[in-house]
């Protein structure tokens, strides 16, 4: 159902009267209102039920106008509506209780003979008249008569019953006698009179007026029973919100018939194949039935005077398997792809003609797993009868057909026709008819059609850099805005406008959840173009943006959807000399919410602070500057639980930050990222072991996670700084010995005063986190600040499993796992742990 200014009415009978609304008749309490007024529109009276009356000849004027209690009856309606959209009442004469479709405007009597036709009155007439006349009547009892009711063709005196769906009064809203006016109406009331000539039997005469109502008045006439009314907007015109422009209507038929033959009582059997190992022709057709392989196999009958040919075909039919029969000129295919999808059954096909020839082939090798095999009944049908044959039906043929107004082609500029409601298309007059055959529901009720007629959108960076090309959009047809890619340092495009000031019509930033994003009343005339300046501001509705904060990274903002509860915040590409990274922050400054590099969005909850509807959530990185050396760095007794600092390595000059976590010692809270293009020697002086560090691509090390930075706010399968270098287990503790099964190695590529945590200190922080166990809540409090440990990624430990295996942990998703049996081949991450 059309929900918006333009309903596509339903139609219900009631007691006499075909009511037309958008909504039933019952009540709704009004907000802030001490009173209930009724659904959009209801139409309610007395005197609707059929009228009967015993007429003598010649005793009833319809001329006289007051004395219709003499003639056939009286109704009396009342329409009430708590909108200003207006109503439009239509008439129709019936005869009885029933639709007769080919004489209903007769005034039908128990006689059979004693029909009063519908001929117009006039003075001196001798012919008998059935006539009607409509009034507008005050009424107290209905809080706001409109003034502007008006009563159509005449219908003021008295007129014909007609015998089409004719308006009988209209009421064109406008506003209310006050703003405390909820509820609108007329009463109305209908005469009925009949006109009796001295020739016309005398009789009890029974006749009937269906009204319909239509909501809102401009909706379209109504339809009868068996059709559809299609109303065109636009029509090849611009339609603008004012509903200015002309509309054309035409109304779709659904016409049945029935085609009768004689058909012959003894089919006759066309053999395509054999359908078992036997060679029988049995059906139906079940697994395991097979073809013979003596393919292709034809056959052919002719059927002398026949006019037409009924074919039942019974199939089962394989993929690739393909039928072909020719009534005389006409082709009917049987294929698996042509309403054969279940591959075995029986379809009836009736054509014009005598001769009937086959062709089966199958294009693959058969496969005793499907049916195979084609059996067909031919009944010839003849135009007169015949010895031995038996008359029937043969098929009903129900089809759409325009049956009165006009289609008219659209223009060049008109793309298409589309229900702006439920968004179905229609490209040309067979679209519509094979919807309406699709949809039998509509059969009695009007839908509206809207030319689609396109007009341009051009895109304005508006003090950004970047291009976007243009956007076809269609009035009243809800268009997405497609995603900006203008970029603008520290910026998002929050939001669109006609104005670049911001004070014209303004559309949200492309995000599905919300309707503001959507473009529905049209921004230019079909054909022309319309400017959206971007607007910058912090961060698009519903988004997380990640803002580098100084860093002048190749990107200085990402942003990502943050849609529910279980996704995580990015870890960053972001990196700044001299600089570490503890995480993210809500303010720039840092003084804001500390949050790690991939926690989990609501664990813990974040305070934003105040936020509107027109912005998304800003993540600031929260860099600290360097405050001395890793190597033989022993600050770590002055600090408290939960206190960050920054530290650089004098091996590469790169800056890590470090913190003390809750199992009272200082870690790094940053992967290691040692390692590049180049081997690295190490020596005592700065590494924990002694060694040298092989170059990217050696064996054992993978660094082209920092060596290769995103460059694009896209941020799937992309390589980020935080997620540091990966190493083997070998290269991580800088040796190739292997002294047992869970035996420490007291070596690692750390620097020198660092070292690489056991097995047994990743068990000991988790136990003072209060979480160790497999699951989300451990990989939610692993990822929180300050530990900041990576989202999806393996730390190893420094402890050995076997000669091939070591052990490390793992932080997923929802989970949190020891990883034992791990091969040392395998490359994980490393995190370093103070020795003080």
């Amino acid at each position: 159902m059309n929900k918006g200014a333009y309903a596509l009415l339903t139609m219900t009978i009631l007691s006499g009267i075909v009511l037309m609304s958008n909504t039933t008749s019952a009540t709704k309490s009004v907000s802030n209102a001490s009173v209930s007024v009724p659904e959009a529109c209801t139409m309610t009276g007395s005197g609707m039920n059929s009228h009967t009356a015993t007429i003598t000849p010649g005793t009833f004027s319809a001329s006289t106008g007051s004395d219709y209690e003499n003639g056939i009856g009286k109704t009396t309606f009342t329409v009430i509506c708590n909108d200003y959209n207006g109503f439009a009442i239509y008439a129709i004469g019936y005869t009885g209780d029933s639709y007769d479709d080919t004489n209903h405007t007769k005034l039908v009597g128990s006689n059979t003979n004693a029909a009063i036709d519908t001929a117009v009155y006039s003075s001196g007439d001798t012919t008998s008249s059935w006539s009607m006349k409509v009034n507008k009547v005050t009424d107290s009892t209905i809080s706001y008569l409109p003034t502007n009711m008006s009563i159509q063709n005449s219908f003021d005196s008295w007129h014909t019953i007609p015998d089409t769906y004719t308006k009988v009064a209209q009421y064109k809203a406008s506003t209310g006698s006050s703003t405390t006016d909820t509820t609108l109406g007329a009463k109305i009331d209908t005469t009925y009179a009949a006109f009796i000539a001295p020739n016309q039997p005398g009789d009890t005469y029974v006749g009937q007026v269906k009204y319909v109502m239509i909501h809102p008045y401009n909706e379209g006439e109504p339809v009868y029973e068996n059709q559809v009314g299609i109303i065109y907007e636009g029509n090849g015109l611009y339609f603008d919100q004012n509903e200015t422009q002309t509309r054309n209507r035409v109304v779709y038929e659904e016409r049945c018939e029935d085609e009768y033959g004689y058909i012959g009582d003894t089919p006759t059997i066309m053999s395509t194949s054999n359908f078992d190992a036997n060679g029988e022709q049995t059906g139906p057709y079940y697994t395991g039935t097979y073809m013979d392989g003596s393919l292709p196999v034809n056959g052919y009958v002719e059927f002398e005077g026949a006019s037409k040919v009924k074919l039942i075909i019974h199939y089962g039919l394989s993929p690739g398997a393909y039928v072909q029969f020719s009534v005389d000129t006409i082709s009917i295919d049987v294929d698996t792809g042509d309403n054969f999808g279940y591959r075995s059954g029986t379809i009836t096909k009736v054509a014009n003609g005598s001769e009937v020839s086959s062709y089966i082939e199958a294009w693959d090798t058969p496969d005793p797993d499907y049916d195979y095999g084609v059996y067909v009944q031919i009944y010839p049908i003849y135009d007169e009868p015949t010895e031995g044959a038996t008359y029937g039906l043969i098929q009903n043929v129900c089809s759409y057909r325009s049956a009165v107004g006009t289609y008219t082609e659209t223009t060049t500029w008109n793309n298409y026709w589309y229900n702006k409601d439920t968004e179905d298309i229609f490209y040309d007059e067979n679209d519509i008819m094979e919807y309406l055959a699709d949809n039998p529901s509509l059969l009695g009720s009007s839908i509206h059609l809207y030319a689609a007629n396109s007009y341009s959108i051009i895109f304005n960076a508006n003090g950004g850099s970047g291009e976007m090309a243009s956007q076809e959009a269609f009035p009243y047809r809800r268009t997405v805005i497609r995603n900006n890619t203008f970029t603008k340092p520290h910026q998002d495009v929050v939001s669109w406008n006609t104005r670049p000031d911001g004070t014209g019509t303004k559309i949200y930033a492309s995000n599905d959840l919300y309707d503001g994003d959507k473009i529905y009343y049209p921004l230019a005339n079909p054909g022309e173009n319309v400017t959206l300046y971007a607007q910058w501001g912090d961060c698009m509705r519903n988004n997380n943006c990640y803002d580098d904060n100084g860093a002048n990274s190749p990107i200085t903002m990402y942003k990502t959807s943050s849609y529910g509860y279980d996704i995580s915040y990015l870890a960053p590409n972001f990196i700044r000399q001299n600089y570490g990274f503890a995480g993210w922050n809500t303010k720039a400054d840092g003084t804001g919410q500390n949050i790690g590099p991939t926690q989990k969005i609501g664990t813990p909850s974040v305070n934003w602070g105040t936020s509107t509807s027109d912005g998304g959530h800003r993540l600031y990185a929260n860099w600290v500057l360097s405050t001395g050396n890793l190597q033989n760095w022993s600050g770590c007794a002055a600090f408290n639980i939960g206190d960050f600092t920054a530290l650089t390595d004098n091996r590469d000059g790169d800056t890590y930050a470090v913190a003390k976590l809750a199992d009272g010692k200082c870690w790094m809270i940053e992967n290691l990222r040692l390692g590049g293009n180049d081997s690295i020697t190490l020596s005592t002086s700065d590494t924990h072991t002694a060694g040298l560090l092989p170059a990217n691509g050696a064996s054992g090390v993978d660094y082209t996670n920092i060596l290769s930075p995103v460059s694009s706010a896209a941020r799937s399968d992309q390589k980020i700084y935080s997620y540091g270098n990966y190493y083997s287990w070998n290269v991580a503790v800088n040796t190739n010995q292997t002294p047992g099964s869970f035996t420490v190695i007291n070596s690692s590529i750390c620097p020198v005063g660092w070292h690489l945590p056991s097995y047994s200190e990743f068990q000991s922080l988790g136990t003072s986190l209060g979480s160790y166990t497999n699951d989300a809540q451990t990989s939610r409090t692993w990822r929180s600040f300050p530990n900041n440990f990576i989202n999806s990624k393996s730390y190893w430990s420094s402890t050995e499993y076997s000669s091939s295996e070591a052990v490390g942990i793992s932080i997923g998703n929802t989970s949190f796992n020891i990883i034992s049996y791990v091969s040392k081949s395998s490359k994980r991450a490393v995190r370093c742990i103070s020795n003080y």
